[in-house]
């Protein structure tokens, strides 16, 4: 489980919403978006809703959180922080995303088509204003929940390399599956 979130600490604007969103990944790296919210909020909600989140999330084998800590963001970030310890959270879960500053947002987004292509991402039914998001980019209105999807699927969900390793002295023909750590199919070998 993955949570991320883009925040906008003002109520004035109203052609941004703060987007939080859960996303879940399978054994065959399948990305699936469980829960979404995005509204118009002020900082206090927006620190209290994201601990509320991260806290329902965390029963459920909660792998990491990111906030985009953008300007001002570092200090949503950090009083989060400061309520998930408070809380006895799993604090160190929350990571702050990397955020290049010559990378536009509409090319972070326009890096999630390739999961896409491959199927790899699945929305719920009942999920329009994503859905709605996706088929409006980049002319929409909105993009506040496709841009944390693009964090969480390129920054959160990095895929780990799999390798078979057979152990064939023993006289067994067992296959044991070895993780790697990496994001480059090259320091598989």
């Amino acid at each position: 489980i993955y949570i991320g979130m883009d925040t906008i600490r003002t109520i004035k604007k109203r052609s941004t919403k703060t987007a939080i969103l859960v996303v879940g990944v399978n054994v065959l790296n399948e990305k699936y978006v469980l829960d979404r919210m995005a509204r118009v909020m002020s900082t206090i909600d927006i620190e209290d809703t994201f601990v509320e989140k991260f806290s329902e999330w965390s029963r459920y084998n909660l792998v990491r959180a990111g906030i985009e800590t953008i300007g001002g963001d570092i200090a949503i970030y950090n009083h989060i922080r400061q309520k998930l310890m408070e809380r006895n959270l799993p604090f160190q879960k929350l990571k702050p995303f990397f955020t290049e500053r010559n990378i536009p947002k509409e090319d972070r987004i326009r890096n999630m088509q390739p999961y896409f292509y491959r199927k790899e991402v699945f929305i719920r039914d009942d999920m329009t204003e994503i859905e709605q998001e996706l088929l409006q980019f980049p002319k929409g209105k909105y993009v506040d929940q496709i841009d944390i999807l693009a964090y969480i699927i390129t920054q959160l969900c990095k895929p780990k390399l799999t390798a078979t390793v057979r152990h064939e002295e023993t006289g067994w023909r067992a296959r044991h599956r070895k993780t790697v750590s990496s994001s480059s199919w090259m320091t598989a070998g």
